[in-house]
C-alpha cells in the first residue's frame, strides 16, 4: 500500500464543520486534497495549502461534478444536514438522499476504488425504530471499521 502523501482523497461536503476538519486532517497525514465548495465559499481555516486543490461545484446539479473526482483514490462524502427547510424545498431526503446519488454516480463514473459515506446521527429510519428497517436490510444501518489503505 502507498504512504498518505501519496493517496488523492476528493472530500465532498469540505466547508461544513466536519468537512473542514476531515480536510486538514487528511492534509497533516500527508494527503493531497481535493475539497468540493459550492459557489462563492470558503473553508473555515482558509484555502492556502500545497496539497490543497479547491473546486467549486454543487451535490445537487450533477453536470458540475462530471470528472471532478477522476484520478483519486478515494472519495469522502460529508455532504447534508438535518435541518430540513420546506420552504426552500430542502427536504431531508433533498439534502441527503439526493446528493448523495449525485456524488456516488460521480464517483463511479469517475473510476474511484473507495467510497466513505458519514450520515447523520438522526438520520429518520434512525429516529423511528418501530418503522426501521432491520440493519440487514438496510445497508444504510450497517457499519464497519475503516483502516487507510496505507496502514499495515
Amino acid at each position: 500500500s502507498s504512504p498518505p502523501s501519496a493517496q488523492r482523497i476528493f472530500v465532498a461536503g469540505a466547508t461544513g464543520f466536519i468537512g473542514n476538519a476531515v480536510v486538514f486532517a487528511l492534509l497533516e497525514a500527508g494527503a493531497h486534497v481535493t475539497a468540493l465548495i459550492p459557489a462563492g465559499r470558503t473553508l473555515h481555516s482558509g484555502t492556502r495549502h500545497e496539497r490543497l486543490r479547491v473546486v467549486e461545484g454543487d451535490a445537487w446539479n450533477r453536470g458540475s461534478l462530471t470528472g471532478r473526482s477522476r484520478g483519486h483514490q478515494a472519495v469522502i462524502h460529508l455532504v447534508g444536514s438535518v435541518r430540513e427547510d420546506p420552504t426552500r424545498g430542502h427536504s431531508y431526503h433533498h439534502l441527503n438522499v439526493d446528493s448523495l446519488q449525485n456524488i456516488t454516480r460521480m464517483a463511479v463514473g469517475d473510476g474511484v476504488p473507495l467510497f466513505v459515506y458519514l450520515s447523520a446521527a438522526a438520520a429518520p429510519w434512525l429516529r423511528q425504530p418501530s418503522t426501521s428497517p432491520s440493519p440487514a436490510a438496510n445497508p444504510m444501518t450497517r457499519t464497519a471499521r475503516l483502516a487507510p489503505a496505507w496502514a499495515p
